[in-house]
């Protein structure tokens, strides 16, 4: 049973179960599945299309172009990862957060948890969808997902990164191949630059085997006069990540 928390993100998922194993339904059939208005089910259909995860045939029904897989003891991981997030927003106090990767190579932020100091909250949207591939932002999220998800060196050539005061500038396919590189070799990535949001980020990939179950991200807010301490906060998230592997 999915809890209607969220309730769009919840609508997209159901309609992604409801056609799962390549059903091709039309509208008006989906709408009497789901019993929500017509206007309601075509904005979430639409963000589906639009971001790769369901299509739309010329009939006008609809598909799903990926699968929803749940891991094994996913309570038991579930626990996990709330404990690490809930331990990575006190001890760095700033907002923890939990993307999860697709079939489509984007990744879903799915869970986080706010540091009791309000001034210092990332309101980053449960259901915010971070797009992974070319034409997109290489972030530390993307950067260290990038390792394990199916990219090729060209399709980072029209990549960007934001440069100071919020800039953003784009990169070639060698600066982008670096990055990744580099967030390969050290198991991590750190934003130099805040972003136009005035959050910049740190980012671990958490695996099962060689296999990406997640990244697991500290969002840190612009102070005026304090410099990040990086060195710390990737050692609670290195922590954190084993805790969750373990």
């Amino acid at each position: 049973m999915i809890k209607d928390s969220v309730p769009g993100l919840t609508r997209g998922l159901k309609v992604l179960e409801i056609l799962k194993n390549g059903k091709r339904i039309p509208l008006h059939e989906l709408q009497r599945i789901m019993s929500i208005p017509k206007s309601s089910l075509l904005r979430v259909m639409e963000t589906l299309v639009e971001n790769d995860y369901a299509e739309r045939d010329e009939s006008g029904a609809y598909r799903s172009k990926v699968r929803i897989v749940p891991f094994e003891n996913s309570d038991a991981l579930d626990g996990k990862i709330e404990k690490a997030l809930k331990q990575v927003a006190a001890l760095t106090e700033h907002t923890a957060e939990w993307y999860i990767p697709t079939d489509n190579n984007t990744l879903i932020l799915v869970k986080r948890n706010q540091p009791d100091n309000p001034e210092l909250h990332v309101v980053a949207k449960i259901g915010f969808i971070r797009k992974t591939g070319a034409g997109h932002e290489l972030d530390a999220v993307a950067a260290v997902a990038a390792v394990y998800m199916k990219h090729a060196d060209t399709e980072f050539e029209e990549r960007w990164i934001y440069k100071p005061e919020g800039i953003k500038c784009q990169i070639s396919s060698k600066e982008a191949s670096e990055i990744i590189r580099s967030a390969c070799d050290n198991a991590f990535c750190s934003e130099l630059n805040y972003n136009s949001n005035g959050v910049r980020r740190i980012a671990v990939p958490v695996l099962d085997g060689r296999k990406l179950l997640g990244v697991l991200a500290v969002a840190q807010c612009y102070m005026p006069g304090i410099q990040p301490d990086d060195k710390e906060k990737v050692r609670i998230l290195f922590d954190s990540r084993r805790e969750i592997e373990n």
